[in-house]
């Protein structure tokens, strides 16, 4: 029996005609179409009939299909859990079939969130939006916004991990609003900390300070890892407004609850900003334990990414000390290292350390060299933020050579972003906002 002779079977069984079960909610055309099967059911008229009509899951799916789903569910997360994400991403798809047969809404809505954070990984951004999309759209039929928040809140982080900064904005205040009366304080938290993240993002600190202080008003010990990521950002927002102890201390705090966990990762990640805050300090001896730390954990870890960000850090310490030949040779591997393993922004963090040295040194021609290369990258990247800061740069270093006219030309370009920027907010800046310093993991 189909899914629209079950619903037909189950109206008549009720004494119901098409028009008093059709209510408000759908055209007679349309319910007769449904229960003939000449259209597809929305989640939300599915919904809206199951209500009507008192359907039971258990009227539409055999006993088997259950199980079925319920074994797919267990092998899906334990392939997620080891790594294996295109199996896994597999085995969502099978569950999204099964459960389309039988028309379970909620194996659905749980196999497109789960879905996307797959797609995530995998930086299928364009795939993850359309799988967060779909998760809401189920979480929307079931009532349940605490979900349907959430799947709101991952297209946020989607937007933000593209740099598409407003956008991921407009989505995370939607998310609120969904949530708005849930009971569950750690959600709100999330997403405060989310919007914190995304106005350091675009440089409006003191709205980055405001949610940081509200998200550790909602997070609690269960969510550990936002609570880290607050406490780092309070640090860098600290470190920014010259209050390294203050920062210090909220990295301390970062660096406990990463070891009460035993995330290594994490802990790693506190060592080296606190190794980076030591150097603010030209606290160098220290600087340097924290980072060698943060180093080795990285190295056992084999966290590519993250040994090269360290790299970068040691490299400006040198840099601080004024060891500038052992900052050299550190940069350049670090340079190398990034362009092996594609890292844009950490290639383009590389050169900004570089051509600062190079200046230093009075080695113009290799600090324009490495200012091009530095500006070529960030254009590739949309990094708008950085090309504004590099041209600015360059400006300044035209006029220290009384070059006016090279000197006008770069401000002109340098307006002509500034004003880009502002009309559609999106950047994309790399991972180093502590910029020359290259210091923040």
């Amino acid at each position: 029996m189909t899914i629209g002779q079950e619903i037909k079977k189950r109206r008549k069984e009720l004494g119901l005609t098409l028009e008093q079960a059709a209510g408000n909610f759908m055209s007679i055309s349309q319910l007769s179409n449904i229960e003939n099967n000449k259209t597809s059911l929305s989640p939300q008229t599915w919904s809206y009939l199951k209500r009507t009509l008192q359907i039971e899951f258990d009227l539409l799916a055999a006993k088997e299909i259950e199980d079925e789903l319920n074994y797919l569910s267990e092998k899906a997360k334990t392939l997620s859990t080891a790594g294996l994400v295109d199996q896994a991403i597999d085995t969502y798809q099978m569950i999204l079939i099964k459960s389309a047969e039988g028309f379970l809404i909620e194996p659905q809505a749980d196999a497109y969130l789960a879905l996307g954070e797959l797609f995530l990984i995998k930086k299928m951004g364009k795939e993850a939006v359309a799988a967060f999309l779909k998760a809401a759209e189920f979480y929307e039929a079931l009532q349940d916004n605490d979900n349907r928040g959430h799947s709101v809140m991952k297209i946020g982080v989607t937007y933000f991990n593209q740099g598409k900064y407003r956008q991921a904005i407009n989505h995370f205040d939607t998310a609120l609003n969904i949530v708005a009366n849930s009971l569950q304080r750690s959600i709100k938290g999330c997403l405060f900390y989310n919007l914190a993240s995304t106005y350091y993002k675009i440089k409006d600190v003191d709205r980055a300070a405001s949610y940081c202080e509200r998200a550790l008003l909602h997070l609690t010990q269960n969510e550990p890892r936002y609570l880290i990521g607050t406490y780092n950002l309070q640090a860098i927002l600290y470190a920014k407004m010259n209050m390294p102890f203050t920062a210090k201390d909220k990295l301390t705090q970062a660096k406990s609850l990463a070891e009460s966990i035993q995330d290594s990762a994490l802990i790693a990640k506190s060592l080296h900003n606190i190794g980076f805050i030591e150097s603010q300090l030209k606290h160098f001896d220290n600087a340097a334990k924290y980072l060698s730390l943060s180093l080795e954990i990285k190295k056992a870890n084999k966290n590519e990414l993250g040994i090269l960000r360290t790299q970068l850090a040691v490299s400006s310490l040198h840099f601080r000390n004024g060891d500038i030949s052992q900052a050299v040779d550190t940069l350049n591997q670090a340079l190398a290292s990034a362009r092996k393993k594609h890292y844009i922004s950490e290639e383009i963090a590389c050169l900004n350390l570089l051509r600062h040295i190079y200046l230093k040194r009075g080695e113009e021609t290799l600090y324009l060299d490495h200012t091009f290369k530095a500006l070529s990258l960030a254009e590739s990247l949309n990094a708008v933020n950085l090309q504004i800061d590099i041209l600015h740069d360059l400006a300044e270093f035209y006029l220290s050579k009384s070059n006016i006219k090279a000197y006008y030309n770069t401000l002109d370009e340098c307006f002509k972003l500034q004003r880009k920027y502002e009309s559609d907010g999106d950047d994309t800046d790399g991972e180093h906002p502590l910029y020359p310093a290259a210091g923040a993991d």
